[in-house]
């Protein structure tokens, strides 16, 4: 789908499952400073194989995670475009598979996050 199917999903925070002693824990990040993240996603539409049952999906681009996600103990992070990229991003057919894989390698931005348990 890259390369065909972006989108977007602009986030203020975001979720994580942790464990702490021995139990699931949801912790919720927000970016120092509380600014608008742009992460990209890919998405399709699925069919059933009778066509009686369609919808829409999407799969949100993670990476390794921020230092700050990793020490709360989560192994990977939502990656967040600068602003300046996000229309570059969802002109999807303008590149290849590898140019799209460079351009996200190059265009994060570069988030520092607070966090708490989530209520």
């Amino acid at each position: 789908m890259i390369g065909h199917r972006h989108g977007i999903l602009p986030f203020t925070s975001f979720f994580e499952w942790v464990e702490r002693k021995g139990k699931k824990t949801q912790i919720q990040f927000i970016p120092e400073g509380g600014s608008l993240m742009w992460a990209p996603i890919l998405w399709d539409y699925w069919t059933s194989p009778g066509k009686e049952v369609g919808y829409f999906s999407c799969t949100l681009i993670t990476d390794d995670p921020a230092p700050e996600v990793e020490a709360a103990g989560h192994d990977r992070s939502p990656i967040f475009l600068d602003a300046d990229y996000v229309e570059a991003w969802l002109d999807a057919e303008s590149g290849s598979a590898e140019g799209w894989q460079e351009f996200l390698k190059g265009h994060r931005e570069t988030v520092a996050y607070r966090h708490s348990l989530a209520a």
